[in-house]
């Protein structure tokens, strides 16, 4: 499972929902643009891109690229 932070007009965000759910992965959407506590958490770590891509256990994959190399470690 993984949770993705990222915005409506982001094409790498829609790449990232397209590929997980062609690999059949579960995954959490949220929009920072709609959620203040998520775009609060956003601010505060300083990321300035979507998507931001982390595991159900916290680790921060990075963005679309960064899950892609992610996936296609054995």
């Amino acid at each position: 499972m993984y949770n993705i932070y990222g915005s409506t007009t982001c094409a790498f965000c829609k790449d990232t929902k397209e590929l997980l759910e062609s690999k059949g992965i579960d995954y959490t959407y949220t929009d920072i643009s709609k959620d203040s506590s998520a775009l609060a958490m956003f601010r505060e770590k300083g990321f300035r891109t979507v998507p931001q891509i982390f595991t159900d256990s916290g680790e921060h994959i990075g963005g679309f690229k960064d899950l892609t190399a992610h996936l296609s470690t054995p």
